[in-house]
């Protein structure tokens, strides 16, 4: 998205980038699963914490940056109930992590990191 000002002395354009981020439809909904992490917003580490209420076998927590883009995973086992996240080596924002199972579903969660 492009847009084109002019003031009759200055022509400026501002230029818009955007992604879609695409939601999958395997969401599990929010009374089956408990995803949080803490603290958030956090400094360079967070722990994250899961537990489902059905026999569900959690597999792998992934990362994604506001654009969508994956940028870090991490594998469970089946006895973990919490993860710490070190995100040391990316910058302030805001991140998203979704938590993955073996029957593919998944929910996914919004986490700030303030330098």
């Amino acid at each position: 998205l492009q847009i084109w000002t002019d003031d009759w002395e200055n022509e400026h354009r501002t230029e818009f980038v955007y992604e879609n981020v695409r939601i999958e439809d395997n969401e599990i909904y929010a009374e089956n699963i408990s995803l949080s992490n803490f603290p958030n917003p956090f400094h360079t580490t967070t722990t994250i914490s899961f537990s489902c209420h059905r026999n569900t076998e959690f597999t792998e927590i992934l990362f994604y940056n506001i654009k969508g883009q994956k940028i870090d995973e991490i594998e469970i086992s089946d006895q973990q109930t919490e993860i710490n996240w070190n995100a040391e080596r990316f910058p302030s924002g805001t991140y998203f992590y979704r938590m993955k199972t073996r029957n593919k579903f998944s929910q996914t969660k919004k986490m700030v990191l303030m330098r």
